[in-house]
């Protein structure tokens, strides 16, 4: 048999639109769970945000379907990393931060120093931090994860939670 590899080629997406709020994060969510990933492989989804997701006031089910697809994640060990951008709401960002958590993921947020986009909102009680340019950043933590800094992969262990039992 032959195997058959999907390429996702990044540099052929765009951006169009834009100005919706809030966003549909429960279907990009379970766009990533649907992906063909392979067992072997370091799976990383750097989720980028600038608003906050729907409501179930206005999308039924929309809690429930974002909590299933983050436990997928985890069990899949997949790793959730979202990367907040512009003015990104604090109950937003509070969100962005528990996906990273729920699926031992790593947050990112941009800063007016990121080298992207235009103005950022300075993050929510984080005052510690060191400012990095998205793209270095993004290859940084992608490199940690598959190991290429320490030697090894970072091994992934499911998180600990009521959710994920």
């Amino acid at each position: 048999p032959v195997a058959v590899h999907k390429l996702f080629v990044l540099g052929t997406q765009f951006a169009d639109g834009g100005g919706d709020y809030p966003e549909a994060v429960h279907t990009a969510l379970a766009s990533v769970i649907d992906h063909d990933w392979r067992e072997d492989a370091v799976k990383l989804c750097f989720l980028v945000l600038d608003a906050p997701c729907h409501t179930d006031s206005e999308v039924q089910g929309v809690s429930a379907s974002i909590n299933r697809s983050l436990s997928q994640a985890a069990e899949k060990g997949i790793r959730i990393i979202p990367v907040a951008s512009s003015g990104v709401s604090e109950s937003a960002e509070m969100l962005f931060r528990s996906y990273a958590v729920q699926t031992n993921g790593t947050y990112i947020f941009l800063t007016n120093h990121s080298g992207i986009g235009g103005d950022h909102k300075d993050p929510t009680g984080i005052r510690d931090y060191e400012i990095e340019l998205l793209n270095d950043c993004m290859v940084r933590i992608a490199c940690e994860y598959c190991g290429m800094y320490s030697g090894e992969k970072v091994p992934y262990t499911p998180p600990q939670s009521e959710y994920h039992q």
